[in-house]
């Protein structure tokens, strides 16, 4: 079934994706649910993080008082719809610093507690020593801190080299070579900037990266977003904010039970500022579909949100640092499913259909929509956007002598789906695509060559 949009809100509705609705009866309405605060009285907010193991979710934020800073924590055993707390879990000699990227939540997988999920709250204290405390949710939702369980490991992570690289630390293409994948190709106007690039894996074991960023030394800011089927190559990024009304910041990413892509980020600055959120739908090694640019505050005084996925959804928190009412505020976005080709079994008996002969206006549009053009370019010289940044460069179709596993429809066709890592140069597979489409992308490259060899001959 094709994926359908509704283009009036940010969701997409699919009502026969023959999946069953998860059993529970605290799933998001669909959109931005209604606004909830954790009240920081007698002091400010200093960050906020979230993460969810559904239908468990655990948040904990930071916030300076008279007293001194501290860190608390608030759980909730049924999808963020309900929250028990918040409880503190710091004490005087591990107080955490202003620093907001200095907090962070995540689950701990394979705790010995099965029935109590566990999680884990780190922070940066005075002098900047590392802190940790685990908590873990009780039926009732109630957060109980605990002694922390040792040998977690951390996850991967993208991040941000001195000269503006983002860099994926994937695994080495040969024995004794570099991990390191450039995610954005060091194209000069998408460096990135320090402590701003946030990424996740899908279940698929895809790779999401995304990063603030421009020209070195440039006041232009964007968002970007690219991915990666292998973590070994990313795709040309896309643009997040292309409408922004003011600089962005704070950006973050999630996976949402629909395997769709959810950044949320920080638009403008104070006393303007908005928290920011879209959904993307990924693509095999062509560009995402970018859903309309939902705001979820927009007081002025709310910032630096945090997210993690629920069932039927994601929740987002942010700070809100209105003098008068600083608080954490927080809402569960509902997004409904997206029926993917998988989605519903054929029915048994059911007639299966013989292969469709390939046909060049197929690959001709397999071409533009799965992103060849960024490395091949569009007349196949290998002169692409991502490609001039390659070494080597990507084959040029010109060049009869480059089809090095063969040239006809067949050997292309099996290249496009099996990929090449030969001589450093590297193309990654296209597995997704049927025998057809293989086969009518193979003919529209041989169309380009041809054409190339036509234009040439005297």
């Amino acid at each position: 079934m094709r994926r359908s949009i509704v283009t009036s809100v940010f969701v997409l509705v699919a009502t026969a994706c023959g999946r069953s609705a998860p059993a529970t009866d605290s799933l998001p309405g669909l959109g931005p649910g209604a606004e909830q605060r954790f009240a920081v009285p007698g002091g400010r907010p200093l960050g906020v993080s979230v993460a969810s193991a559904p239908p468990y979710v655990a948040m904990a934020w930071a916030s300076d008082h008279p007293a001194g800073r501290d860190v608390y924590v608030a759980a909730s055993a049924d999808n963020g719809r309900s929250f028990r707390g918040p409880v503190r879990v710091s004490d005087p000699t591990a107080a955490p610093t202003a620093a907001r990227s200095s907090l962070q939540v995540s689950f701990v997988p394979g705790a010995a507690a099965a029935r109590t999920p566990r999680f884990a709250i780190h922070w940066t204290g005075d002098a900047d020593r590392p802190s940790r405390r685990d908590v873990v949710i009780r039926r009732d939702g109630s957060p109980e801190p605990v002694v922390r369980e040792a040998g977690v490991p951390d996850a991967a992570a993208a991040r941000c080299d001195a000269d503006g690289t983002v860099i994926w630390p994937g695994a080495p293409a040969t024995p004794g070579g570099s991990a390191d994948v450039e995610v954005n190709h060091r194209v000069a106007d998408q460096a990135c900037v320090a402590d701003q690039v946030t990424s996740a894996i899908d279940p698929r074991g895809w790779v999401h990266v995304a990063w603030i960023g421009g020209a070195v030394g440039g006041a232009a800011r964007h968002i970007f977003y690219a991915a990666s089927s292998d973590g070994r190559w990313f795709g040309r990024a896309q643009v997040l904010d292309e409408d922004a009304s003011g600089p962005p910041s704070q950006v973050q990413l999630t996976i949402d039970p629909n395997e769709t892509v959810v950044t949320t980020w920080t638009s403008g600055e104070a006393p303007a500022t908005r928290v920011i959120m879209r959904q993307l739908i990924p693509a095999h090694h062509g560009p995402a579909q970018l859903l309309p640019v939902t705001t979820l505050a927009a007081d002025g005084a709310s910032q630096q949100p945090a997210l993690a996925a629920v069932r039927g959804g994601v929740l987002i928190a942010w700070l809100r640092t209105a003098a008068d009412a600083p608080a954490i505020a927080f809402r569960r976005v509902g997004l409904d499913a997206i029926c993917g080709p998988d989605a519903a079994p054929a029915a048994a008996g059911a007639a299966v259909a013989t292969a469709a002969a390939p046909t060049l206006a197929l690959g001709e549009e397999l071409y533009a929509t799965n992103g060849c053009a960024t490395c091949h370019g569009v007349d196949g010289h290998g002169d692409g956007p991502v490609g001039q940044t390659l070494t080597p460069r990507p084959r040029d179709f010109r060049d009869g002598a480059s089809f090095k596993a063969g040239g006809d429809e067949s050997a292309i066709a099996l290249t496009v789906a099996q990929g090449f890592n030969e001589g450093g140069a590297q193309m990654p597979a296209f597995n997704h695509l049927s025998e057809q489409e293989r086969r009518s992308l193979a003919l529209f490259v041989m169309s380009l060559r041809d054409q190339i060899a036509d234009r040439t001959t005297p």
